[in-house]
């Protein structure tokens, strides 16, 4: 349109020639080849750096997400620890035998990939176990299937019995004699087990000094309980450094008892939300975006709802299929310090976006004005809408020259 009036007032006041001028200086300075640059281009090069440093990002709005958080939330098990605990002691009730909860928390086990399942599973390969005491447990207990067609010690195939993982809980089998259960304390106050007095204290014992632990149960009773050692990831604490220096404040959501989260807070100098199963965690994240915009990092099923709920879920490269999927980014390398370099590179890169956008349609804008006056001959305003493209791709490709620290 502006060409055209363009056009016909050059043509009218000056001449025919000097109308067709006007209106392609017009045209050529007016392309929008800058904004259409603008963001992609920073975009796709900000994508590229990350990918060099194992950060995925699943499209460009995740880019803008992780530039917008205010908050991070975290969680425990798996994500601030390497996600491979060990059992370091069993506690046991005065009337269950050690082959017996050995044999039995192995086969309820089997049924997660939790580090604590995974932890179990390991220790008790390593145990020393009679077959016939095995048997005995297996004969008290009943039969159950954590898995399809699995074959009991006992040599008796399993009945179809359901076997349900309780998020954030534990393990629950239903087995020919009742409730066989394998996981935290608030699982066995759901079933009313019972617990004896002695091994009631040294739970409490365990709890107070803050060290993570599964229960097993079946029978109505609390039959032992395994006690872990947990690593934290090196990464770790270089992430809450750099978010303290950033003002960036740091949170862990976990379902841990608060004794150890109380220690883990002390450890780490962090609030630690204790006790929390996944939709408890979901619900934290959706009234924590009341007042900021949230970040959530975790890498297992029990976190998928928080990722889901938070402004921008991440997960790690060593988590579930679930909680990848879940999540807008990944850490490939399970770096979390990584953050420490994606997140700024996030804000530069929507800094970038702004300025070109800017740019590009200032200069588009003042480019037409000036053709539309006559200041502009058709060869300089193609020269200067090439400079223009030539000035947003360098601003972009800064985002893969620097590294963000």
């Amino acid at each position: 349109a502006v060409a055209f009036f363009a056009f016909v007032f050059h043509g009218w006041q000056v001449s025919f020639d000097r109308g067709v001028m006007t209106a392609l200086a017009v045209v050529l300075i007016a392309c929008p080849c800058g904004l259409g640059l603008a963001t992609p281009l920073a975009v796709w090069t900000a994508i590229g750096a990350a990918a060099k440093r194992q950060v995925l990002f699943r499209n460009g709005e995740a880019l803008e997400r992780l530039a917008d958080i205010r908050e991070l939330c975290l969680d425990k098990t798996g994500t601030l620890t390497t996600g491979e605990a060990c059992v370091t002691r069993l506690l046991l009730d005065e009337s269950t035998s050690r082959d017996e909860a050995t044999a039995i928390a192995k086969e309820l086990a089997m049924s997660s990939t939790h580090a604590f399942s995974n932890a179990i599973r390991s220790w008790t390969d390593g145990e020393a176990h009679h077959p016939e005491a095995s048997a005995r447990a297996f004969a008290n207990v009943g039969s159950f299937a954590p898995t399809p067609s699995l074959t009991l010690r006992v040599g008796v195939q399993a009945t179809a019995r359901e076997v349900r993982v309780r998020p954030g809980l534990g393990i629950v089998a239903e087995s020919s004699s009742g409730m066989v259960a394998l996981g935290n304390v608030r699982l066995m106050e759901q079933y009313d087990f019972g617990i004896s007095p002695e091994l009631q204290r040294q739970i409490e014992e365990t709890i107070a000094q803050g060290e993570p632990l599964t229960l097993i149960g079946w029978s109505g009773r609390v039959r032992a309980a395994f006690v872990f050692a947990e690593t934290l990831r090196p990464s770790a604490r270089d992430l809450i450094d750099w978010c303290r220096h950033e003002d960036l404040p740091v949170s862990v959501l976990t379902g841990d008892h608060a004794g150890r989260g109380q220690r883990l807070s002390n450890e780490l100098a962090v609030p630690v939300h204790a006790g929390m199963l996944p939709d408890q965690k979901a619900r934290f994240i959706h009234e924590s975006q009341r007042l900021v915009r949230v970040g959530m990092i975790g890498d297992g099923v029990n976190d998928a709802a928080a990722l889901t709920a938070a402004h921008i879920g991440i997960s790690l490269g060593a988590g579930t299929d679930v909680s990848r999927d879940a999540a807008a980014v990944c850490l490939l390398n399970n770096d979390l310090s990584q953050l420490a370099f994606a997140i700024p590179l996030a804000r530069r890169t929507v800094s970038t976006i702004r300025r070109n956008l800017a740019w590009a349609f200032g200069y588009n804008t003042l480019g037409v004005v000036l053709a539309a006056t006559g200041w502009l001959n058709p060869a300089i305003a193609a020269l200067l809408m090439v400079a223009s493209s030539f000035v947003v791709v360098q601003s972009s490709s800064r985002l893969s020259e620097s590294e963000v620290t």
